[in-house]
């Protein structure tokens, strides 16, 4: 990835991956708090779970592939 800031201030930097297919893939990203945007880069690995809501009663159903 590559990561430039914004401006002369902490909070705010463009982050850059490059796609599969090539292409560039672009994120602004802003913050005020913490570590700033690169904190991000801790959540590499992270999936999110296959279901998140559940259904009163239990009963569930597929809604994507």
């Amino acid at each position: 990835a590559r990561v430039t800031p914004l401006d002369d201030s902490e909070t705010r930097y463009r982050l850059v991956l490059e796609a599969p297919d090539g292409l560039g893939l672009t994120w602004h990203l802003r913050t005020d708090l913490g570590a700033g945007p690169l904190a991000l880069l801790q959540l590499r690995g992270f999936s999110l779970p296959a279901r998140i809501f559940l259904e009163p009663g239990g009963a569930s159903r597929q809604l994507a592939h």
